[in-house]
Order: structure tokens, then sequence, then C-alpha cells
């Protein structure tokens, strides 16, 4: 798996894939409150994947490695500066040839999992294929640590179960959820696959799959939007619109689009949901391409919350 391609594994559809299918239209109330309890169970679903323990609430860090040896802990003198909470020496990430290697302290304490979730104690490990995936994470204390690579740079993830963004997480402010932003769209695949480059926060753009445009209508007017994904049945976007930096984050928010069959798909923009980014300044969120920025305000989904 690239680089690329874990934005939608590991930041995108693992949050936030419909949980059921909702009616298309709206004029029966029976199929209103249909679609209501099913926008709210994703509702729920959406925060108590944000809460949990592998949640984005949790980050707490992000270390950018240097080539070479980089020393980690609490002490002042160490090249990653762990939290006070944790020992002063934990131990020396070495980036080498694009791979990353760590020695443990002895009295560190640093645990890791295997396959059965049973754990022992780390001395030393290797990471040579962090191209294809991240690695399960190590624990130390409410500590849960792994290197990653992100577009050729490589770092140290932090995250931290007792977290305040996490203990202290009270919701998401969004828009009343309204019909009106349930847009059936049809889906314009390319003849030949295509990427295209997304930019990021961290300022390295991420080549990422395109297989097509979504072409759809509001207030009578037409908008496109260019889809990610392998395919249709996996396709999510990132857009903009005029709320952004006002109502909604300035960095846009994300879009699954549900497949119908026959070239058409659902846009659910009440479903319209904020990056990470909006809740921790350590994720290394994608943003919208010129493409993808519509020049109408969106108010349905997700908004941006004071403090956030």
């Amino acid at each position: 798996m690239t680089s690329a391609r874990r934005i939608t594994a590991l930041l995108l559809i693992p949050a936030l894939l419909p949980l059921g299918s909702a009616a298309q239209d709206s004029h029966s109330g029976k199929e209103v409150v249909s679609y209501q309890a099913e926008f709210e169970a994703w509702a729920a679903d959406r925060i108590n994947r944000l809460k949990a323990e592998d949640g984005w609430l949790t980050l707490a860090g992000l270390f950018w490695l240097r080539d070479g040896d980089n020393s980690f802990g609490s002490a002042a003198d160490s090249d990653l500066l762990f939290p006070e909470s944790a020992p002063a020496h934990i131990g020396v990430f070495t980036l080498r040839a694009g791979e990353v290697s760590l020695v443990v302290e002895p009295e560190a304490g640093v645990i890791g999992r295997d396959s059965k979730g049973g754990a022992a104690p780390v001395r030393v490990r290797h990471f040579p294929s962090l191209s294809a995936s991240d690695p399960d994470a190590l624990e130390l204390g409410s500590l849960r640590f792994y290197p990653i690579e992100r577009s050729g740079r490589f770092a140290i993830r932090l995250k931290d179960i007792d977290s305040a963004a996490r203990v202290e997480f009270t919701g998401i402010e969004r828009f009343s959820w309204s019909e009106r932003w349930r847009i059936e769209g049809s889906f314009e695949a390319f003849e030949e696959s295509r990427t295209i480059m997304v930019p990021t926060v961290i300022g390295t753009p991420a080549q990422t799959p395109w297989p097509g445009m979504v072409r759809f209508e509001v207030a009578g007017e037409e908008y496109r939007l260019a889809v990610f994904g392998d395919t249709v049945e996996d396709s999510w976007s990132i857009f903009a619109d005029r709320t952004n930096g006002q109502q909604t984050y300035g960095g846009g928010r994300f879009l699954v689009l549900e497949d119908l069959g026959s070239g058409r798909v659902m846009l659910d923009f009440n479903k319209a949901y904020n990056p990470p980014c909006v809740f921790t300044p350590y994720a290394t969120c994608p943003l919208p391409p010129a493409r993808n920025r519509l020049p109408i305000r969106v108010e349905a989904g997700e908004k941006t919350s004071a403090g956030h």
C-alpha cells in the first residue's frame, strides 16, 4: 500500500463509511424518520471512533526523524522530547537508507504486542517497510508510539490514551441535517486510471488514486468534484466551500460517496466531516486540490468548535 493510499485506509474510510442505505427521496415521512435514525447512528459512530484508544483525539506528538540516531525520552537532552510522564531516556530510533530501527534502554519498560495481543518487553525492533503500512504501536504507560512514513519523510507518531483532548472531548458542532444536502450525482469514470497530487498540511503533496469526477447540482447549478480511491465503490473526496474559515475548518472537509450503482452516487453533505487537523496539530492531513473548491456555502455537516 503506498503512502498516498494510506490516506484512504487510515484517515478516511474507517471512520465514515455509511452505516446503511438511506432513502433517496424525502417525500415520505417514514423515509425521513428512517434517514434521521440512520444519520444519528452514523454521527454516534463518528464520535465513538474519535474517542477510541486509537482515535485521533489521542495524538500527542509528531517528531520528524533526521538521518542517523534520534534519542527520545523526557530528558531535556533528548532529540525527540516525550512528555514528563515518560522515562528520562527511553531509547534511540535510527533512520538509515530509508529504514527505521529502534533500540530501547533496558529499564525503560516499553511493551510490544504480538498478533494475539500478548505483551512482551521490547529491546530491539526493525521497521523495514513503512511505505506499505504503519506498524503496531509500542506501549509505555498511557503512551503509544510508532514510526510512520509520509511522502518520503519519516517521523515518530505519539499517542496518549489519557490525553486532555480525549478526556475533555464534548462532541462536534454541526449544521442541522437537511434532505436538501443529500444529493444524487453522476460518477464519470476515466477510461484509464489516473493519479492526482493532493496537497497536505505538511507541505508534501501525496500522489493519490483518481478514478474520476462526480457531477451534481445545487439549486439548479451544476458542480464537479474530483474523487479519490481505486474505484467508485470506495470513493471519497476533499472539498472546500465558502463556509471554510468561518463556520467550518479552513482546510476543507471530507466526504465519503455512497455508490448507488449504474454510475450514480449519493453525496450526503450532512456527513461532511472534519479532518483530524481540526482536533490535533499532530496529524498530516490532505487538503482540497484547487479543482475541489466549491463557490457556494455548503451549510451541512460538521463545523469547527471553539478550542479546536
